[in-house]
């Protein structure tokens, strides 16, 4: 589906795409693309879409939620090695997700990180299942610049629950470089206790991970831990 206009709601549909394992050939597909404001998607099942279930591009908007509103949606199978994204945000996307069910996805969340991409993620669930190369739930690339490395404006992830623990996932959210605005990571649980659930590219700077659950037992972390990767 592309969505050429704005305020376009599409909800209560199940919608299956043809590629649903990890190893697929190109071309990759999207279920959905939009460069249009205010689009709404709830109540749906979307699932089997090689390159991602949704994506969202040039939105802009006064607030997350004029980018786009992806809410109460059961996103799975979306895992193909390299891409698998459930939402992805790229060139000035930005979105507001929440109350959705992921899992088996290569990344339930990713941003491109230029200038512009920002999303925040609340009351979210990640299933148990990230069996693609290099998962993780949350991420959002880095763009070299000539001050650095960026990882996009803002991105805000809070009362959301982290399932995932298996040997193919090294962490929960990933941000490649520095957001210009921040990474604001509050009040999470994360059952991952193998490594640190937010891993930052390069250098620390802009993440502030507060108050967070961490493991089975709900072991409470006040600040971090964000472990640095090269």
């Amino acid at each position: 589906l592309r969505i050429y206009g704005e305020n376009v709601r599409i909800t209560g549909i199940r919608i299956e795409g043809p590629h649903k394992d990890v190893d697929i050939p190109s071309p990759t597909n999207v279920m959905l693309f939009t460069q249009s404001q205010n689009l709404e998607v709830d109540n749906c099942e979307i699932f089997g879409w090689s390159n991602a279930a949704i994506g969202i591009a040039r939105t802009g908007g006064a607030d997350m939620k004029t980018g786009g509103y992806i809410h109460h949606n059961y996103i799975h199978h979306n895992q193909r090695a390299g891409l698998g994204y459930g939402i992805v945000l790229s060139n000035g996307g930005v979105a507001l997700i929440e109350a959705n069910y992921f899992d088996y996805n290569r990344h339930a969340i990713s941003g491109t990180g230029e200038v512009g991409v920002s999303y925040e993620a609340r009351y979210n669930i990640c299933g148990p299942n990230w069996i693609s190369t290099s998962p993780h739930q949350f991420d959002m690339h880095g763009v070299d610049t000539d001050s650095g490395v960026i990882a996009g404006d803002t991105i805000k992830v809070y009362h959301n629950t982290f399932m995932g623990m298996t040997s193919e996932m090294p962490t929960c959210i990933a941000i490649r470089g520095i957001p210009r605005d921040g990474a604001y990571i509050s009040n999470n649980w994360f059952y991952l206790t193998r490594s640190a659930p937010v891993w930052q590219r390069f250098v620390y700077g802009n993440v502030y991970m507060t108050n967070n659950l961490i493991g089975l037992e709900k072991e409470l972390s006040v600040k971090g831990p964000i472990l640095i990767y090269q």
